[in-house]
């Protein structure tokens, strides 16, 4: 889960630390991204997760998670994962001066910090097309859509977390269509004209794809292999209404109408992070709070 999604996610989760006194609940996010890293040496393009480590987990998930008995040997931990190549013969052992070439998945993990007991994780939305404010949310504060009309909501994933992926459409959104309206020229009404624009074609999905701005990408292609529009990858220019226009020219001159049931995929970035470390010191007493926020780079909206 996570290793290689077509997106960015937060995963909210906590865990309850028992003393002998009382229970107490506590933040255990993790945060999954493609980013330029490094990694064994080199600089590389990478899928990263940082999220708790409980060196006392069983299995192969050893996120901190249900009730832990002592929370204060937890580790906040970055992963890595990248494909590579090796050469190899036909049986499978390197050799120099015959080799086949095939893609493995690296792997590699690093500690970030030690005695940490919370690791949260919000994001900044608004979306632009609702009358709320928005603000920082967490996966389910979202969920609950107290602040913001939310266009794609999170999902709870049994015994994984409430997850957020920030994407629009995507492979796994199967019902996720869009319509790309045919342009419109008008010869006594120059101001009438407008180029092809896409807008999602649900009714009622409530998707006007308010993340995305001028430069961002977005990949459009026919469902089932029908119709005239031109699959390929756009740069958004504008948007008009909750409809987007495309820095690329689309030529719909020979469309007998708008093209419709297309499938799209555009992942995007928060315009800020915001996250908050709480940290133990070396005897196991007084916690501190880390908070830091993260503004990734982000194009200025059309």
């Amino acid at each position: 889960k996570g290793y290689f999604d077509e997106a960015p996610m937060i995963v909210e989760e906590q865990y309850t630390a028992k003393t002998e006194q009382y229970a107490t609940e506590h933040d255990s996010f993790l945060i999954y991204f493609k980013a330029t890293t490094t990694a064994a040496g080199k600089l590389r393009t990478a899928n990263v997760e940082y999220f708790l480590r409980d060196p006392n987990a069983k299995g192969k998930d050893t996120r901190a998670r249900g009730q832990i008995d002592d929370h204060r040997g937890l580790t906040l931990v970055k992963t890595m994962r990248w494909l590579d190549t090796e050469e190899t013969d036909e049986t499978g052992g390197k050799k120099k001066d015959f080799f086949a070439v095939k893609r493995v998945v690296r792997f590699m993990e690093a500690e970030v910090c030690h005695n940490v007991t919370d690791f949260r994780v919000e994001y900044f939305y608004d979306n632009r097309y609702d009358s709320k404010p928005g603000g920082y949310f967490t996966p389910r504060l979202e969920a609950e859509n107290r602040l913001v009309q939310s266009e794609q909501p999170p999902r709870d994933i049994k015994d994984f977390g409430v997850v957020k992926e920030f994407i629009y459409g995507g492979f796994r959104n199967t019902a996720a269509r869009g319509i790309a309206r045919q342009a419109k020229r008008e010869i006594k009404n120059p101001e009438a004209n407008f180029p092809v624009r896409f807008v999602a074609g649900a009714t009622g999905s409530g998707v006007s794809f308010s993340d995305l701005g001028y430069g961002d990408q977005i990949f459009i292609w026919k469902d089932r292999g029908q119709g005239e529009f031109p699959d390929g990858e756009y740069t958004v220019f504008r948007h008009v209404g909750g409809e987007v226009e495309f820095i690329d020219h689309i030529n719909s001159s020979t469309w007998d109408a708008d093209q419709a049931e297309l499938r799209y995929k555009a992942a995007r970035t928060p315009s800020a992070i915001r996250i908050t470390l709480r940290v133990l010191d070396e005897k196991g007493r007084d916690p501190s709070y880390l908070p830091l926020v993260v503004h990734p780079f982000r194009k200025k909206s059309g």
